[in-house]
């Protein structure tokens, strides 16, 4: 059948997976649904592994879908659902749900907001927060240069989520000055 093909490709990607993050995270073994920030993954050796990933099975993820997909399974998945270049956008949902208004924080310089996951998981579960990421990290898309141009672009995204004011930005580094050119 036409299903088998894509079998042992979805066992290889899972396959390739694992051997990536038993070099990346320095262990012995992995399981498909250990997620990666429990068993030892932080932001820096989250890099490494998005750029073995990008290597040995030649997808490019950015590096915020790891707010969403913290396994092998679910990377796989993702992997094998979609090119992930047709489900870009700048806003990452980091956590969706909550009471209180949605906070959205802007990048740093680097382009990416896998650096914000510590304050989300100390802002609670009731605050639903957003990140916007630059375009830049994907493919071939270059990187924006003019803080007005971005702040646009950010502005129509964050008013896709949330069209009607008041809006909570923030951001660190570059991401301060985004922040206060989408506040103007």
């Amino acid at each position: 059948t036409m299903s088998e093909p894509n079998a042992v490709e979805n066992e290889q990607i899972e396959e390739i997976l694992t051997s990536i993050w038993l070099e990346v995270l320095h262990l012995d073994s992995v399981r498909p649904d250990d997620d990666f920030f429990e068993i030892g993954g932080h932001s820096l050796l989250a890099v490494q592994l998005f750029d073995a990933i990008g290597k040995r099975l030649k997808v490019n993820l950015p590096l915020a879908t790891l707010f969403t997909a913290t396994t092998i399974e679910q990377l796989a998945n993702l992997i094998r659902k979609e090119k992930p270049e047709d489900a870009w956008t700048s806003l990452v949902p980091i956590r969706t749900g909550g009471t209180k208004p949605p906070l959205f924080l802007m990048h740093a310089a680097g382009g990416n907001v896998l650096f914000y996951k510590d304050l989300a998981d100390r802002l609670g579960d009731d605050q639903p927060l957003f990140g916007l990421q630059s375009k830049g990290l994907i493919g071939d898309m270059p990187f924006q240069t003019s803080v007005e141009v971005i702040a646009e672009q950010y502005v129509q995204e964050i008013r896709a989520v949330q069209p009607e004011g008041p809006y909570f930005l923030g951001g660190m580094c570059f991401g301060a000055y985004l922040a206060l050119e989408s506040a103007q």
